[in-house]
């Protein structure tokens, strides 16, 4: 009998759980629901469900069910046929809706949609996953409460770990699923990854400009784009540039050369939050890792026009910080609101203005499919010495999309479901969240501010963190 896998993947915080369950439709049977007991708080856990193909055109629907206490107060589903392992289109496209946040919680969820075989490493399951918490929007707040007066006042930014999105602004529409496939690794609003937590954010700022399409061909196409381009039918650099027409010459996230949100939208966003949000610190780290020698880099004083230009507008009485405000306690820069800091590379900032970092990133350990490579990258990393630095980059996620499989699914599929980037995510988050919860990061951060980055932001990597840090500041 043919059948199709799905991998279940969820994640709740103390006072919510998660169930599977599955709806089985089929001539031989009446209809019956198998039902998983709630999940333990603050684990990862996995579960395969095999979806069999009684008859075409009569599928199994996988739901997910989000609890608040004894209540359901969510649930997100896949019908998928055992015969051909297809997913229902409303379906994939309901999965593809921003994160739900309510004043008590908030859940997120995600999908990857599989194809029959394996390209290149990548799973031949769907990937389904769903996590939940109490809302995030005041996470600091209540630690720097819980965690007493005296080491509120000796507590400075870089003694923290801060969770935050990878790639911050690619989560607006694209032209067509293969640039949505190939570049958007969030899929919520800055907005809303506030709301689930996020504090820090990987903005990569640039502009497209005339002839920025013609630079790209003189320069000669990587070739990762030419394949994407070849799924497109681009046929060269006029028809580009046209695609992206309409987002030429403003200050926008740059994923390689695909444009994500504008620097100040962006900028409103956080500065709408954090006037909401008193007790809250962000960090806003502007670099130009990834973007395309083609494309023109913001300034810094295109960058300090457009914050002027947003504290304006929004009569805020936040102060911006810079690099120096890692060094000073958080009860200092909450006190002079002090709490929008941006840091950068030399490239953007200007000589001498960037900041020293160190990660866990290179090309060799990350452009794979094995999320075990993260896990051993982030575990060296900690063994490092952090003397000296400014900053330091755990990032949590594969770049499966610089891996030929991943370009082939990219180009065999249909729906932005199709993202390599979602098909890695869940089985990597299931290592690297476990292990900062443990409080397996070092204790003596030597002076540095500790990012922890991932795509497609939830609030799971906010509760792990929160808690690795209650421990590390005990």
């Amino acid at each position: 009998m043919p059948s199709k896998r799905v991998d279940l993947y969820t994640f709740s915080t103390k006072g919510f759980s998660t169930q599977g369950v599955k709806t089985v439709y089929h001539s031989y049977k009446s209809d019956e629901h198998h039902k998983y007991p709630y999940r333990t708080n603050y684990k990862y856990n996995k579960d395969h469900y095999e979806m069999p193909g009684y008859v075409v055109g009569e599928n199994d629907r996988l739901s997910l069910e989000f609890y608040k206490g004894s209540k359901r107060v969510y649930e997100r589903s896949i019908q998928v046929s055992g015969m051909t392992g297809n997913i229902n289109d409303e379906d994939i496209n309901n999965l593809a809706i921003p994160s739900i946040i309510h004043s008590d919680f908030c859940a997120s969820f995600g999908l990857y949609y599989s194809d029959s075989g394996t390209m290149a490493g990548l799973t031949n399951a769907h990937q389904f996953y769903g996590t939940i918490s109490e809302n995030q929007s005041r996470w600091m707040e209540k630690l720097f409460n819980d965690i007493g007066t005296d080491k509120y006042k000796n507590l400075k930014l870089s003694d923290m770990i801060l969770p935050g999105s990878h790639d911050s602004g690619m989560y607006l529409s694209q032209p067509n699923h293969y640039f949505a496939a190939f570049a958007n690794t969030q899929k919520d609003s800055i907005g809303n990854q506030l709301a689930l937590g996020s504090r820090i954010f990987d903005f990569r700022p640039g502009k497209l400009t005339d002839g920025w399409a013609l630079r790209l061909y003189a320069d000669g196409l990587p070739w990762y784009l030419k394949l994407l381009f070849g799924m497109v039918g681009i046929g060269g650099a006029a028809a580009l540039e046209l695609i992206f027409q309409k987002y030429k010459n403003e200050v926008r996230h740059i994923h390689g050369i695909v444009p994500g949100e504008t620097y100040h939208s962006t900028l409103s966003q956080i500065v709408n939050f954090l006037d909401k949000n008193p007790k809250e610190i962000v960090v806003i780290n502007a670099v130009s890792n990834g973007i395309a020698d083609a494309i023109e880099l913001a300034t810094k004083k295109e960058l300090d026009k457009i914050m002027a230009d947003v504290i304006k507008q929004h009569d805020s009485s936040l102060k911006v910080g810079d690099k120096s405000s890692l060094k000073k306690s958080v009860e200092e820069l909450i006190n002079t609101q002090e709490r929008l800091i941006v840091i950068g590379n030399n490239k953007i900032l200007g000589a001498g203005k960037g900041i020293k970092v160190k990660g866990s990133y290179s090309d060799k350990q990350y452009q794979s499919s094995n999320s075990k490579n993260v896990i051993n990258a982030i575990k060296d990393l900690n063994k490092d010495s952090w003397s000296g630095k400014d900053l330091i980059e755990m990032s949590l996620q594969l770049t499966a999309t610089a891996t030929k499989g991943g370009m082939a699914r990219i180009g065999t599929g249909n729906f932005q479901a199709t993202s390599p980037l979602f098909a890695t995510k869940p089985a990597t988050d299931m290592l690297t969240y476990p292990w900062i919860m443990n409080n397996n990061i070092k204790k003596d951060n030597q002076g540095a501010l500790v990012a922890a980055y991932n795509d497609f932001y939830d609030p799971a990597l906010t509760a792990v963190v929160v808690e690795a840090l209650k421990e590390k500041l005990r």
